[in-house]
């Protein structure tokens, strides 16, 4: 063996590897006309996934129904990251109580 291997190996038990995590990259939570764009898309998705569907194109009525599963799914996602990074409540950003 020589000096060069024996230096490498496992690390020791004193030795804590911390997890290997990636930034996020995206403020898209952060505002709420993302989850509202895809809340609105959703909605036009299954407005068209109705009316394919009432016309008789059934593959293409399912194939917009799951576009629209897709983007809903999304929106709600974004939705809860969005309230959840909201550090302080609307009600206490327009200057408390309304009259």
């Amino acid at each position: 063996m020589s000096a060069r291997t024996s230096r490498q190996g496992r690390p020791g038990p004193a030795q804590h590897v911390p997890r290997f995590q990636l930034p996020d990259g995206t403020r898209s939570a952060g505002s709420p006309w993302v989850w509202r764009g895809f809340l609105f898309m959703s909605l036009i998705a299954f407005g068209l996934c109705l009316s394919l569907a009432l016309s008789g194109h059934r593959l293409y009525a399912i194939a917009w129904a799951f576009v629209t599963v897709g983007w809903f799914s999304i929106a709600m996602w974004l939705w809860r990251r969005h309230l959840a990074e909201d550090p302080v409540p609307p009600a206490a950003q327009r200057g408390g109580r309304r009259r």
